[in-house]
């Protein structure tokens, strides 16, 4: 059996986040300053909100990428498959189950044909927690429980 000895206390640790904020289309310079400047604002506010309390790093530079197409954000949720009880009967009447055609992927225009156009921020915070990946349930290895 292994066993993973975390010392009790490891510091700080710096993440790099990242957040998009949406602006008028073309934008001039300074537009884009000062909408960077009011995103980054907000963006700070909001992770010192958090209960791990993410605290700003101003001594390390803002990364700003962009200009993207806006993506509108969506909520998955998967259909839940019949079980081979519930389909018996239905296949016994003639019916078929064939597997959906439906797909997650959307339509993005070109991004000059946008009214608004999407950029990307990244700022350093740290935080005293560690942070654990856990694999979804698609990762996890058959018989490892």
């Amino acid at each position: 059996m292994t066993t993973l000895i975390l010392h009790r206390d490891l510091g700080k640790r710096a993440y790099r986040m990242k957040c998009r904020f949406t602006i008028e289309a073309h934008p001039t310079r300074e537009s884009l300053r000062q909408g960077a400047l009011k995103a980054m604002e907000m963006f700070v506010k909001d992770m010192a909100k958090m209960k791990e309390k993410w605290q700003y790093l101003p001594e390390h530079r803002p990364q700003r990428n962009g200009p993207f197409t806006p993506v509108v954000p969506m909520t998955i949720r998967r259909a839940r498959a019949p079980t081979a009880r519930e389909m018996q009967y239905a296949v016994a009447e003639g019916a078929r189950f064939l597997a959906g055609a439906e797909t997650l992927a959307q339509t993005v225009t070109p991004l000059d044909e946008n009214e608004s156009w999407e950029y990307e921020l990244g700022l350093v915070f740290v935080t005293d927690t560690i942070r654990f990946e856990v694999p979804d349930r698609h990762e996890e290895k058959a018989g490892t429980r």
